[in-house]
């Protein structure tokens, strides 16, 4: 939710607290604004075009601005909600869920907000938005640190696995409990770059490397670079280098 750190709140509409019964149902049609919504000890569903998005423990939910969606409660608590207004139209037009681990600070500040909120919106303004841009903050700040240790994690899997094969989106997904479409999805938005074409580039940069700098035949690069099959390494390279893996190693070799 780092969209959160870039827009112009141009009105809280609400700050509340809603209590909902195990069991009990509710929903909005064209929802008149957007929405922060998140758990202060209860459990329930929003369910969006046949989507099922949970808000309970540590989940935020955005409420996009006119979307229609009905709610279930599984288990009774009380939930928070900000509704707001945005002086530029928001890119996103779907749900978005996160998970945080600052969730108890962001409700310390929620509570405060809302005492605030009920003194009267006019009177206060400038302190409710002072809260509400610190939450968004809090939000949008924990969501790319997340990325970040995602990344990192990814990289450095990568950069110690080119020689294996088996190297693919869906080990590294699975190390880092993800799945392979936020996978791609981070590595896209980050680097512009496809999954496997980050790998294919890191393993022609070790081979380049190891042409320079070794006696390793061919095959033997191949291998260490995790290409089973040397005709395919061959074409890969020089699809990326202009050069057959021999011409460059005669042209760049160092020794």
């Amino acid at each position: 939710m780092d969209f959160l750190n870039k827009i112009t709140i141009s009105e809280i509409s609400h700050v509340s607290i809603v209590n909902f019964k195990a069991g009990e149902k509710s929903g909005m049609v064209s929802r008149p604004w957007h929405g922060i919504a998140f758990s202060l000890g209860g459990e329930l569903v929003y369910i969006h075009n046949n989507v099922t998005i949970p808000l309970k423990n540590n989940h935020i939910v955005y409420l996009p601005k006119e979307s229609t969606y009905d709610i279930r409660c599984i288990h009774g608590g009380n939930f928070a909600v900000i509704n707001f207004q945005v002086a530029q139209d928001i890119a996103t037009q779907h749900f978005k869920t996160t998970e945080s681990t600052t969730i108890e600070i962001i409700r310390r500040v929620f509570f405060t907000m809302n005492n605030v909120f009920l003194r009267g919106f006019v009177q206060h303004r400038a302190e409710i938005l002072s809260y509400t841009y610190k939450i968004f903050s809090l939000i949008a700040d924990y969501e790319l640190q997340s990325i970040s240790h995602i990344l990192s994690h990814a990289i450095e899997y990568i950069d110690q696995n080119l020689q294996n094969p088996q190297l693919s989106n869906s080990s590294i997904a699975n190390l880092l409990n993800i799945s392979e479409v936020y996978l791609r999805k981070l590595f896209a938005n980050t680097f512009s770059v496809s999954v496997k074409k980050y790998i294919i580039d890191k393993r022609i940069e070790k081979a380049k490397a190891l042409m320079m700098e070794s006696t390793l035949t061919i095959t033997d690069i191949s291998e260490r670079c995790g290409y089973s099959n040397v005709y395919y390494f061959s074409r890969s390279f020089k699809e990326k280098t202009g050069l057959t893996p021999t011409e460059y190693s005669k042209q760049n070799r160092i020794f």
